[in-house]
């Protein structure tokens, strides 16, 4: 998936936007189930990477940038496509 793709797949359909970021960062872990279903990234995930708080994240998934810097939002952006090209 290409990083324009990862974008606006994160920015489309304002409802269910957690479920939609979560579905596209399915990944597999060293632990994969026989049925090939891999790990879920979660927010807390994502903040570890980012070093911000679960809920600065939760806020970016939702479009509540508030008073989120640029730079911040622009960390968050980096580090999904980096999970996603990762495979985390």
């Amino acid at each position: 998936m290409s990083k324009k793709e990862l974008f606006l797949k994160i920015k489309s359909k304002k409802d269910n936007r957690l479920t939609n970021i979560l579905e596209a960062f399915t990944v597999k872990s060293s632990t994969e189930r026989c049925d090939g279903v891999g790990k879920t990234v979660t927010i807390k995930d994502v903040a570890q990477v980012v070093r911000v708080s679960k809920t600065i994240i939760s806020r970016y998934i939702n479009g509540n940038y508030g008073k989120m810097s640029t730079e911040t939002k622009s960390k968050i952006q980096k580090a999904i496509i980096r999970i996603d090209k990762l495979n985390y």
